[in-house]
């Protein structure tokens, strides 16, 4: 899109010389730096420290289309045992043949699907460790430079391995039963033997992707008999790639960042406070993800799907922006430091797009893989918060919050029901 190339030579120079959502599937967990479970800002204080808890798991989740399936089938109802063979890479001609040959000759000389499927579970516990510092009256406002470090564990377990192929074989072949679909441990050998690829579950934990933001705020006083103030909110951030990426060779791997990648999430909002101690508003943010050349897995045919992928290459990822929109309506210290809070979050992300970097593969059948697809998240928000802005007479004034995220829709994207809290110190 033309807005991200703009972005993307503006800071170009910069990102040369220092030189937001990724798991094997997106998740609707919130990012580091969230303004949805951002804690009200204490008056008279500068230093503000804290963490954020984020909980969540699901066995299903949302394909392109917006259907539910299991968390494992998110991308492909099947995975195709047969297609993973078509148009092999020169590195792996030689080592396919004689199998493909096999499996060829298994089916009389009608190889034309051999589909079996995984369920599973995922899991996902979010430790978000971050600290403000507040620069007052700078151009009219307070200018707020924050640091967000995720710590972060995602899993994939109870995997389960089924042969569907007698679904739509009337007799399934000897040689396909004892080297792919005999059991787990049968297929997951053969599939490491073709190409390398592990099927294990994925357990998973470390530090995420660094984020460093820039926010400003100027309040503009109403002498109105409803409206009594607005607060305009402008912020830039970068999303450093601290994390560690994807296992190319595990098919259940994740990063625990944006896989090796860059970013940068641009963002302004608007907070309206009324009478009677309410408070409403409204948020909009888009994230870029910088360009990412390394290897990868990539299809050599259309019909083939994406945890039977045997050839590798180089390519470049030039990923979709990422939108977000977000509105609240908030009972804002209602009794003395208590706040309740809804918020209705809407998040987009346009499809990606690989870029080959060998004359093996052909860049329209490389980009038919539905992880590329638009991903996008319905959620609803409830919080509540309490705060002891009160102590006037204590050095730290502490805050706390208690979230539920309500998952509505969505599509290629793991929606789970999701809790947490948050633990914040003013100084």
């Amino acid at each position: 899109m033309k807005l991200k190339k703009i972005l993307q030579g503006v800071l170009a120079s910069y990102m040369i010389s220092s030189s937001v959502f990724c798991v094997f599937a997106p998740s609707n967990t919130f990012p580091p730096y969230d303004p949805n479970v951002r804690l009200p800002k204490c008056p008279n204080m500068r230093i503000h420290l804290g963490a954020t808890a984020e909980y969540g798991q699901s066995n299903s989740a949302r394909d392109y289309t917006g259907d539910k399936h299991n968390v494992l089938n998110i991308y492909d109802k099947y995975q195709d045992a047969a297609t993973m063979f078509k148009n092999p890479s020169d590195s792996i001609k030689e080592a396919v043949a004689l199998e493909y040959n096999n499996m060829y000759a298994a089916f009389g000389g009608q190889l034309i699907t051999a589909p079996i499927s995984f369920e599973g579970e995922y899991r996902e516990l979010d430790l978000t460790l971050f600290g403000k510092y507040t620069l007052k009256n700078f151009i009219d406002g307070d200018l707020d430079l924050s640091v967000h470090l995720p710590v972060r564990w995602r899993k994939i377990e109870n995997i389960q391995f089924k042969d569907l192929s007698k679904t739509v074989l009337p007799m399934v072949p000897y040689y396909y039963q004892q080297n792919y679909t005999k059991n787990f441990d049968v297929f997951n050998a053969k599939m490491k033997e073709l190409g390398n690829i592990d099927f294990s579950e994925c357990d998973k934990s470390g530090i995420g992707d660094l984020v460093v933001m820039l926010e400003w705020l100027r309040s503009f006083k109403q002498n109105k008999e409803a409206l009594k103030n607005v607060d305009l909110f402008l912020r830039i951030g970068l999303s450093c790639p601290t994390a560690e990426t994807k296992d190319l060779d595990k098919v259940f791997s994740m990063s625990l960042g944006n896989d090796g990648a860059w970013g940068m999430p641009i963002g302004f909002g608007l907070g309206l406070d009324f009478s009677n101690k309410i408070r409403a508003g409204g948020d909009v943010e888009f994230f870029i993800l910088f360009d990412e050349t390394k290897e990868r897995r990539l299809k050599t045919d259309p019909d083939q799907t994406e945890f039977l992928l045997l050839n590798k290459g180089r390519a470049t990822l030039d990923s979709g922006l990422t939108w977000k929109f977000n509105i609240f309506l908030q009972a804002y210290r209602f009794y003395k430091g208590l706040s309740l809070k809804l918020d209705y979050e809407y998040i987009k992300h346009d499809d990606d797009t690989l870029y080959e970097k060998t004359d093996t593969f052909d860049r329209t059948i490389i980009n038919t893989a539905n992880s590329l697809k638009e991903w996008n998240t319905h959620n609803l928000i409830f919080q509540v918060n309490f705060d002891f802005f009160m102590w006037q007479s204590v050095l730290t004034r502490p805050q706390l919050s208690l979230f539920y995220k309500y998952p509505i829709t969505g599509k290629n994207i793991i929606n789970m029901d999701t809790f947490g809290g948050q633990l914040g110190f003013n100084f």
